[in-house]
């Protein structure tokens, strides 16, 4: 988990207008909370990171930390309003480009939460 956190903090860190306070209310927390993903004592949701990885103005940095998190609490928690398809489809793109660099382990693992939560969708 230290590793989020540690990345998170060295890119807010890196950027000199890049403030806590600031950063949090961009993303809709608190700097508390930002402060404790940055120390590795929590870990942030999959729409926060992408979120956070608009904000600081690296996208592309949100693909290492949605693995990394997925990997960290052994499941997916990306939630998708019912009509926004553009979420759904900037995260396949993520996991698309890195799921060469995926252990068999981590693909299968990516595999089962796809295929638990498409079972749960059609559930009556």
């Amino acid at each position: 988990m230290s590793n989020i956190g540690d990345l998170m903090r060295n890119v807010r860190l890196a950027d000199p207008d890049c403030g806590t306070s600031a950063l949090a209310r961009s993303l809709g927390i608190t700097k508390a909370y930002l402060l404790l993903i940055e120390q590795g004592r929590r870990i942030p949701s999959d729409d926060l990171i992408i979120r956070w990885a608009q904000a600081v103005g690296k996208p592309w940095l949100a693909q290492q930390l949605l693995l990394w998190a997925i990997d960290a609490r052994g499941c997916l928690t990306l939630r998708f309003r019912q009509d926004d398809l553009y979420e759904r489809r900037q995260l396949g793109l993520l996991l698309a480009e890195q799921w060469d660099r995926l252990t068999d382990e981590q693909c299968q693992g990516i595999i089962d939460i796809i295929t638990r939560a498409k079972s749960k969708e059609s559930k009556p």
